[in-house]
């Protein structure tokens, strides 16, 4: 308790007893161990609590005010989803239901009872006052209002931790297969790798054995929407695509792209039509009148997820509708096919050059931790790219560039007097 508090100044008290006093262990990990071995999906016993709580932490943080019953289903289906092990309805509400038969610790000094009540669960919200909330042993304070009131529907907004889950460098992504077509017939085929990288941002990357390019598509979460960049390169991967965002989250969510290529946009489909979710047109004219940009393209926008900006800066060249999403969380830069480890196809050169520059000088005011493109096609030797059409690379490039990378392009640019195929390491520019 923080010295010299004073609990007169408080309308209330509340205290998060759940992890401190509760002993849940026991219980959540006896449902999961009867589940995976039903299934045939045999972990130990120490990976399934570890995979419990590390897949729990982002959906409290999506939404705070959920009822643990919610926070348990919505975990098991991330579970399931990583473990590709078969989950019923009927096994989600049975887990949902354990959080009231949780036991205290044999020493705990205060007797609890823990009340769920069947449909308002045992959170209360309190709106208009000065709340002291403890939990874990520390206090800490909310905003100063007056007179309390009790809400049973009122959603608590919290901060998103900008802090990497994941080196981006260091991941395995799936990378193809030397025969695809055994890989394909497999029931357990893997349509789309995801990877969290922070608690509100997700990778995917689609497996090159359902389309050579292999792209990465990129999920960021605010408190009032998510923003989906890039839906895939093939119609039945965007509905895969769809139903992994909808077990991450339920939020209004906005499709939009890099740029307009096929390879971008072709699971469009699936996302059309559903409900809360905008699917952004292509081309510049589309971009332009979906976000509001007012010169395009010379000047970024912010795009405001709630309590999460992203800025969008044009970068056309690749393409006529090419845009960097600039992530001020985490600092992420996703650059589509403007710039990564690839081939770098430019259709436009001067515009190509005219963005690159605008680019550059655009981040040297960032504090851009990592730049990202939307597909791998270098290997892991400089200069060496995989031949077009490749559906197997054992030896890739990392995803990540960096700002220097930027760099390395605009001097690059700037030096060459006419269109010229020239090697730069982690990248080729390829003009069209």
């Amino acid at each position: 308790m923080a010295e010299g508090l004073k609990l007169s100044e408080f309308d209330a008290i509340t205290f998060d007893f759940y992890g401190t006093i509760v002993n849940w262990e026991p219980e959540i990990l006896s449902f999961l161990r009867q589940w995976t071995q039903s299934q045939r999906c045999v972990v130990a016993d120490n990976t399934l609590l570890e995979m419990y709580d590390r897949l729990r932490q982002p959906i409290q943080l999506q939404r705070p005010a959920w009822l643990y019953p919610e926070v348990l289903k919505r975990t098991l289906d991330s579970m399931a989803l990583e473990l590709e092990c078969r989950l019923t309805q009927e096994v989600r509400l049975e887990f949902g239901g354990i959080a009231a038969t949780h036991r205290a610790f044999p020493d705990t000094c205060i007797r609890t009872k823990t009340v769920f009540p069947k449909e308002t669960g045992m959170v209360m919200g309190f709106r208009k006052t000065r709340m002291l909330c403890c939990a874990l042993g520390f206090c800490f304070l909310s905003l100063n209002h007056s007179a309390a009131q009790p809400q049973s529907d009122t959603v608590v907004s919290a901060a998103i931790s900008p802090d990497f889950l994941v080196d981006l460098s260091a991941v395995d992504w799936i990378h193809g297969s030397d025969n695809c077509e055994r890989l394909l017939s497999d029931s357990a085929y893997q349509e789309w790798q995801q990877v969290q990288y922070q608690a509100q941002s997700f990778v995917f990357r689609q497996n090159k054995c359902s389309h050579y390019e292999g792209p990465f598509v990129y999920l960021f979460i605010g408190q009032e929407k998510a923003l989906l960049i890039d839906s895939g390169a093939t119609i039945d991967g965007g509905a895969k695509l769809l139903e992994l965002i909808r077990r991450i989250t339920d939020l209004p969510l906005v499709v939009a792209h890099s740029h307009g290529h096929g390879d971008h946009r072709l699971g469009d489909d699936a996302f059309k039509g559903q409900q809360d979710v905008s699917v952004v047109g292509i081309g510049g004219s589309a971009v332009t009148n979906y976000f509001g940009f007012s010169n395009w393209p010379n000047e970024p926008l912010a795009f405001d997820l709630g309590g999460r900006l992203i800025t969008l800066l044009p970068i056309p060249g690749h393409n006529d509708d090419d845009i960097a999403y600039y992530d001020e969380l985490t600092n992420v830069l996703v650059t589509g096919d403007t710039l990564y480890p690839g081939r770098l196809y430019v259709k436009d050169w001067p515009e190509y050059g005219k963005s690159i520059e605008r680019l550059a000088n655009w981040v040297s005011e960032k504090s851009v931790s990592l730049v990202l493109g939307t597909h791998i096609e270098m290997s892991a030797v400089p200069n060496v790219d995989y031949p077009i059409g490749t559906t197997f690379q054992p030896n890739e490039h990392q995803l990540p560039l960096s700002v220097n990378d930027i760099n390395i392009l605009r001097a690059k640019m700037a030096e060459l007097e006419s269109p010229a195929r020239t090697a730069l390491g982690s990248f080729i520019i390829w003009p069209n």
